[in-house]
C-alpha cells in the first residue's frame, strides 16, 4: 500500500514575490533632479563670478585710471624703497589745491582721497572717505553694491595740509581671492617685512612713504562701539 505524502510544509512555505521590471526614474524624480543641477550650476557660477570674475572686472575698469595716476609716481617700489634719486618738477595742481593725477579717478568718484600702494603685493587701489566706516564695506569705486567694498578712511580723519590729524586709519576686507587687504597678512613673515618696510599712500594734495613699525591683529565687534 502507498505511502501518502504530506504536502503541509509546502502549503506553509512562503511564497517568493515577483520581481516588477523598472522601468526607470519616475517623472517628479527627473524634474527635481534636473532642478538639482540646475541650481549647482547656478550657484556655481556665481561664486565663480563673485570670487573670481568681479574683482577682475574690477581691476580692468580701475587699470587707465592707474595709468593716469602712476604717470606722475616715483620709480616702482625696489628692495621696498622708491627710487626719489631725481629731482621732480612740482606736480601739476587743480584749483583746489588737489593733484592733477587725481583729477580723473575723482570725477569717478568725488570720494576719492588717496591711493595706497604696497610693494609686492596685490595691494594697489584708490583709497575714498565718507561720512560713515559702513557704506564703503559694501560698495565699490562706482557706488555699486559689492561684497569686496573698497579700502576707505576712518570718517574722521582729514587729509587736508594743515587739518592737525596725526594719524590716518584705513580699513579694508581681507577677500578669500587674495584682494583687497587679504596679503597684509604677508607682513606676518618677518623676512617679507624687512624687505618691504616703506609703503606708499598718496593723499589727493600730497604724496608720500609710509615706514610700518608695527604689525598686530585685532578683533573688532559692533559691541565695542561704533567702528
Amino acid at each position: 500500500m502507498a505511502k501518502r505524502k504530506d504536502n503541509l510544509y509546502d502549503e506553509e512555505r512562503p511564497q517568493k514575490k515577483k520581481k516588477r521590471k523598472k522601468t526607470g526614474m519616475d517623472p517628479v524624480s527627473r524634474v527635481i533632479l534636473v532642478i538639482s543641477v540646475i541650481v549647482f550650476i547656478g550657484s556655481g557660477g556665481y561664486l565663480l563670478y563673485k570670487y573670481f570674475g568681479e574683482p577682475l572686472l574690477e581691476q580692468m575698469e580701475l587699470a587707465s585710471y592707474k595709468s593716469d595716476y602712476q604717470s606722475e609716481q616715483p620709480s616702482p617700489a625696489e628692495d621696498g624703497v622708491w627710487s626719489n634719486d631725481e629731482e621732480t618738477e612740482e606736480e601739476e595742481r587743480l584749483e583746489d589745491g588737489t593733484l592733477a593725477s587725481f583729477k580723473d579717478i575723482r570725477a569717478l568718484n568725488g570720494d576719492v582721497v588717496g591711493w595706497i600702494t604696497i610693494p609686492n603685493t596685490l595691494i594697489d587701489y584708490p583709497v575714498v572717505q565718507t561720512k560713515n566706516n559702513v557704506y564703503y564695506l559694501g560698495h565699490n569705486i562706482n557706488k555699486e553694491s559689492n561684497g569686496s567694498g573698497c579700502p576707505f578712511l576712518d570718517y574722521r580723519n582729514d587729509v587736508k595740509p594743515g587739518s592737525g590729524t596725526r594719524n590716518l586709519i584705513i580699513y579694508g576686507h581681507h577677500r578669500r581671492n587674495g584682494t583687497m587687504f587679504a596679503q597684509l597678512k604677508k607682513y606676518n613673515d618677518v623676512d617679507f617685512y624687512k624687505e618691504n618696510p616703506v609703503i606708499r599712500f598718496d593723499t589727493i594734495y600730497e604724496r608720500s612713504e609710509w615706514i610700518i613699525f608695527s604689525n598686530f591683529r585685532a578683533t573688532t565687534t559692533w559691541a565695542t562701539g561704533t567702528p
